[in-house]
């Protein structure tokens, strides 16, 4: 799509790990690896997520305003940019102890549940397009925040219950 970028792919052999089956590889081995909430791992995990949201950002304008209309380039799941935006959310996720109660809490669910949730979740914004909530509904810092919360609670609620059926924790994960 991009030509100029193809200069700065890294050359990495991915073969193994490509497409969506990589993120659960990822996400697999970052939650057997524990890291301190002190040092350079908390500066890491925080630094790769600021950092891949400004590439997309960044990237998204630079593109857009070249071209002179909107382009995605940058919004694919498999883009380096969003691979760095997700290990760095979920390691803040994974590893970090929250002082409020509410967020512990809601810091355990997720991470009971993630698994359940990353297989539901297309399912949800692909209903959620279909009636109009998705990024460009209103300003797009506003539809990004309200499709991720929407998609997220659903999700999470979703697999909350079919856990609690008979035989439901094989369906959810």
């Amino acid at each position: 799509n991009l030509p100029f970028l193809e200069n700065y792919k890294p050359a990495l052999e991915l073969s193994y790990f490509s497409g969506y089956i990589g993120y659960l590889v990822l996400g697999y081995y970052l939650s057997r690896r524990k890291y301190s909430t002190k040092g350079w791992p908390s500066w890491l995990s925080l630094s790769l997520l600021v950092i891949g949201i400004l590439i997309t950002a960044s990237g998204t304008c630079l593109i857009t305003t070249e071209a002179g209309k909107f382009s995605a380039a940058f919004y694919g799941y498999l883009t380096p940019n969003v691979m760095i935006s997700s290990v760095g959310i979920f390691m803040v996720i994974t590893n970090y102890r929250f002082k409020l109660s509410v967020s512990e809490k809601l810091r355990d669910f997720l991470c009971k549940h993630s698994y359940g949730i990353y297989l539901v979740h297309v399912l949800i914004l692909t209903e959620l397009n279909k009636l109009g909530l998705n990024w460009s509904f209103i300003n797009p810092l506003v539809g990004i925040s309200l499709t991720l919360i929407s998609c997220l609670s659903i999700s999470g609620i979703i697999i909350w219950v079919l856990t609690k059926m008979p035989y439901g924790k094989y369906f959810a994960g």
